[in-house]
């Protein structure tokens, strides 16, 4: 799995309010990217590009776009609970 997908997997669990398994999967697999993590923090710690790493407006589109690419790929009869959830 890559990081961008690890990140979309447990933004959309969190979403839908599955806390508990949220942190079950960050546990288990937040550790393959001890790499990447180690580079975005070098990054920020040297004024690299990364910034702010949360809450800005293109990252605020990025979690609109996968909650829509979700709900219009989700089965019908989920959908409502889905939308429920905005």
């Amino acid at each position: 799995m890559q990081l961008a997908d690890f990140d979309r997997l447990t933004y959309l669990i969190y979403y839908l309010g599955l806390k508990e398994y949220h942190i079950k999967i960050w546990m288990e697999f937040a550790g393959d990217f001890k790499k990447e993590w180690d580079c975005l923090e070098a990054l920020r710690e040297t004024g690299g590009c990364v910034g702010n790493m949360g809450n800005t407006e293109s990252e605020n589109r990025l979690h609109e776009l996968w909650i829509q690419e979700f709900y219009e790929k989700a089965p019908k009869e989920i959908r409502v609970c889905i939308k429920d959830l905005d």
